[in-house]
């Protein structure tokens, strides 16, 4: 059964959207009578007649169809394009390229064509970075010069050449998430909790003690142990109730407990490592000079000394030597490593940017002795 129908302008044959859009990936020709297909499949016109006819005709089978179409898309992983390039590319970096190879040309017509995202990584790395394009610009010859921001890693899998793409490999991007790393509350903190937990236990207990005892009057022996029933009855419903109610109510406030646990164990364990970050970033600010610093920030930003993650990343776009840690910490998917990975690389270009205030020194005072020298001389000649 078509779905979202799309018709080719020069054969006439329909198919479906998603069908002819993958067909004309592989080769840009019609896929039953191979004439050539040069349309955008994504934003062709829907065949209005067709689609009308499906959904008046045979509404409840092209609504499962739709269902289907949509659990297809959300269970599919995407592909795109792959960019190789000579350089580590880190989220929240600005990406300017000049195209001009085919197989490029093709991997940015397919993507403006599309979601508008590509692939950058290098060639021996399985680890790469998604990049949104933002702006584009071509040539009379079909270059292509475009600028985009990289938005989040991606591990790479099933590289292959694509048929019909001259020569251009594309991969599944599958988004690396960061390990929930939790930490349990101090001994302290636990013993409060757990005196807290014994304390209401205990208190709940009395209670129920209280509501299950027998009434203490007695008047006759048949109205006394009607009395003693009703009361026994009562007194085990309101007991059930009761036992109920502190069982949901004790329920939600160990969620609640564990929940908390957790966020002020991560919070800790966070608080550390971003503390020494911060400090070994202030570090680097000291060693450098106020317009070295400016210009860092023009071109990558000031930094987010308020979230650990971007810190991480925007360290890595500094630091642009010790390709080895700014690896690690691309390819990691522990927080923890990454702000300790970070740490070390703030403290070896505070390092760096020592020894080249040294070079930069003894070279400026050298030329000055060699000028002086000359003019020494020549005085003296």
């Amino acid at each position: 059964l078509f779905y979202d129908p799309i018709t080719t302008p020069a054969c006439g044959h329909t198919f479906c959207r998603e069908c002819l859009a993958m067909a004309l990936r592989a080769k840009p020709n019609c896929p039953l009578c191979r004439t050539p297909a040069n349309i955008d499949a994504q934003s062709h016109p829907v065949n209005a007649v067709i689609s009308h006819i499906l959904q008046t005709h045979a509404s409840q089978e092209y609504r499962k169809r739709s269902l289907e179409v949509k659990m297809e898309k959300k269970r599919r992983i995407p592909r795109h394009g792959i960019f190789f390039s000579n350089m580590l590319t880190f989220p929240g970096a600005k990406v300017h390229l000049h195209l001009f190879e085919l197989r490029f040309r093709t991997l940015v017509s397919r993507a403006l064509a599309t979601d508008r995202k590509f692939i950058i990584m290098q060639r021996d790395v399985p680890v790469g970075c998604i990049v949104s394009i933002d702006t584009s610009r071509s040539t009379a010859d079909g270059r292509f010069y475009i600028e985009g921001t990289a938005e989040s890693r991606c591990r790479v899998d099933q590289i292959r050449f694509e048929e019909g793409a001259h020569g251009l490999e594309c991969g599944e991007a599958r988004p690396i998430v960061d390990q929930m790393e939790q930490q349990q509350l101090p001994p302290d903190e636990k013993d409060e909790n757990d005196n807290d937990d014994d304390d209401g236990a205990a208190e709940e207990e009395e209670e129920e003690l209280e509501e299950k005892k027998p009434p203490s009057d007695s008047k006759g022996d048949g109205e006394s142990t009607s009395a003693s029933a009703s009361a026994s009855a009562s007194a085990s419903a309101s007991a059930s109730a009761s036992d109920g109610e502190s069982t949901s109510a004790s329920a939600s406030a160990s969620a609640s407990a564990s929940a908390r646990a957790s966020a002020v164990g991560t919070s800790a364990r966070l608080s550390a490592p971003m503390t020494a970050l911060q400090r070994a970033i202030e570090t680097l600010q000291d060693t450098m000079t106020d317009y070295q610093f400016e210009v860092i920030r023009r071109v990558h930003g000031a930094p987010p000394l308020t979230d650990p993650d971007r810190l991480c990343w925007w360290v890595c776009r500094v630091v642009d030597n010790h390709d080895d840690l700014r690896l690690a910490c691309l390819t990691t998917d522990s927080l923890l490593a990454r702000l300790a990975v970070s740490r070390q690389l703030v403290i070896l270009g505070c390092r760096d940017a020592r020894r080249r205030w040294w070079i930069q020194t003894f070279a400026v005072g050298g030329v000055l002795a060699a000028a002086v020298a000359y003019a020494l001389v020549g005085n003296f000649t």
